[in-house]
C-alpha cells in the first residue's frame, strides 16, 4: 500500500510540473505578443529589431561555417582512420594467407615424414617376422648335424649345440650374398660382442643402445638397416636360448669373432638395394 501511495504522489508531482511549464510558456507567448503589438508602430523599435536580426543572421552564418569546417575535418579524420583500418585488414588477410600456406607446407612435410616412418616400421616388422623363420632353419641345421651330441632333455642345449647354433648364424649371415662378406661378418661380430658384454655386465639388450654403438663405430645404418634388424632378432633369439650364458660357448664364439673386430668397418662394395 505504501508503494502505491508513493507512486501516486510521484505521478501527481510530474503532472503539476508539466502544468506549470505549460502556464509559463503561455504567459511568455502572451507577454511577447503584447510587447510586439504595442511597439510595432514605432520606427525605432522596428529598426532595432531589424538590426538585431541582421546581427543574429551574421553570427549564425559564422557559426554554420565554423561547424561545416569542423565537420569536414572530422570527416577527413574518419576517412583517414577507415583507410588505415582497411590497410591493416588487408595486411592481416595477407598474413593469414601466408600462415595458412606455411601451415599447409608444414603439414605436408610432417605427413611425408610420417609416411617415411611408417615405411621404416613396416620394414622392421617384416625383418622381425623373418627372424623366427631364420632361427627355425638354423635350429633344424643344429638338430641335423651328425657331430652334435644330443641331450636327453630336449629343453636344454649343450655347449656344442650352442656353438653350432652361432656357427650356423654366422654362416647364414656371411653367405647371404656374394659381395661384402667381410662387412656383413664384421657387423655380426660387433653386434655379438655387444651382446656378450651386456650379458657379462648383466645389462639388458636395448635396440637403441645397439644402434648407437654401431653408429659410433661408423656402421652405415641407413644402408644396412634391414640386415642389422635381422641380426638383432637372431641374436636376441640366441640370448633367449642362453647361448651367451654358457661361458665355454662364449669363449669359442669370441675365438671366432675376435679376429674380425675392428674400430673401423671394412670396405663396403655391396648394393643392398639389389640383395634386399
Amino acid at each position: 500500500m505504501m508503494e502505491k501511495n508513493d507512486n501516486k504522489d510521484v505521478i501527481q508531482n510530474e503532472k503539476n510540473k508539466l502544468h506549470i511549464k505549460y502556464l509559463i510558456a503561455i504567459a511568455s507567448v502572451i507577454s511577447i505578443g503584447s510587447i510586439v503589438l504595442s511597439l510595432c508602430n514605432k520606427d525605432i523599435f522596428v529598426a532595432q529589431v531589424s538590426f538585431a536580426s541582421t546581427i543574429t543572421s551574421i553570427v549564425l552564418s559564422v557559426i554554420a561555417i565554423w561547424m561545416s569546417i569542423s565537420s569536414e575535418r572530422t570527416t577527413n579524420d574518419i576517412k583517414s582512420k577507415i583507410w588505415e583500418s582497411t590497410e591493416r585488414l588487408a595486411k592481416t588477410t595477407e598474413n593469414v594467407e601466408i600462415l595458412n600456406d606455411r601451415n599447409e607446407s608444414i603439414m605436408n612435410t610432417q605427413l611425408n615424414e610420417l609416411n617415411d616412418v611408417k615405411e621404416k616400421l613396416e620394414a622392421i616388422i617384416h625383418s622381425v617376422d623373418t627372424v623366427g623363420e631364420q632361427v627355425t632353419i638354423m635350429q633344424e641345421k643344429v638338430n641335423a648335424a651328425p657331430s652334435t651330441p644330443r641331450t636327453t632333455n630336449n629343453k636344454t642345449m649343450t655347449t656344442e649345440q650352442k656353438i653350432t647354433l652361432f656357427q650356423n648364424l654366422y654362416t647364414w649371415a656371411v653367405d647371404y650374398a656374394t659381395d661384402s662378406k667381410k662387412y656383413r661378418a664384421w657387423l655380426l661380430c660387433e653386434m655379438t660382442q655387444k651382446f656378450i658384454k651386456n650379458q657379462k655386465n648383466s645389462t639388458p639388450n636395448v635396440y637403441r643402445d645397439a644402434m648407437h654403438y654401431l653408429e659410433t663405430i661408423n656402421a652405415d645404418l641407413n644402408k644396412w638397416g634391414k640386415i642389422i634388424n635381422s641380426y638383432w632378432g637372431a641374436l636376441c633369439m640366441l640370448s633367449m636360448a642362453s647361448v651367451f650364458n654358457d661361458q665355454n660357448a662364449v669363449e669359442k664364439i669370441l675365438e671366432k669373432i675376435t679376429p674380425l673386430l675392428n674400430n673401423q668397418p671394412p670396405k663396403d662394395t655391396e648394393d643392398t638395394s639389389k640383395s634386399e
